[in-house]
This record gives C-alpha cells, sequence and structure tokens, in this order.
C-alpha cells in the first residue's frame, strides 16, 4: 500500500514543482540584486527545501497525525 494513491502522485509532484520554481525565480531576483554570481544556487536552496517538505509533509500524512499542530494528540487518545 502507498502512502499517496496512484492517481495524487502527479499533481503532489506538479505542486511542489510549481511552488519551487516561484520561490526560486522570486529568490533568484534578490540573488542578483545582492550581486549573486551563481544563478544556479537559488534554484538549489529552494527546491532541496521543497524536497524535504514534500516528504515531511507525507510522512505526518502516513503517521495518521490528524492535526500536525499538536502533535500530541495522537499519542494520547491511542
Amino acid at each position: 500500500m502507498s502512502i499517496l494513491p496512484r492517481r495524487w502522485r502527479l499533481p503532489y509532484v506538479a505542486l511542489l514543482a510549481v511552488v519551487g520554481l516561484l520561490q526560486s525565480v522570486s529568490d533568484l531576483q534578490a540573488y542578483r540584486l545582492r550581486g549573486g554570481s551563481r544563478p544556479w544556487e537559488p534554484f538549489l536552496w529552494e527546491f532541496s527545501s521543497i524536497a524535504v517538505i514534500g516528504l515531511l509533509a507525507l510522512g505526518v500524512h502516513a503517521s495518521g497525525l490528524k492535526n500536525p499542530a499538536n502533535p500530541h494528540e495522537h499519542w494520547l487518545r491511542g
């Protein structure tokens, strides 16, 4: 059994890619204004962050945690 059903895999990855791209372009503009010389760095920073967030979100989903803001609720209710 998969954490994410097959029909949701492509939309999930596409959403992460779009968010990563938007954040990268925004960060690239700021990076260039500060005098940055390696335009690939903002893309590396932002897409690595998005990958970690995406994996953490799947982990929270797999754990069955209903309210990620209150993780103790899951263990208290058993």
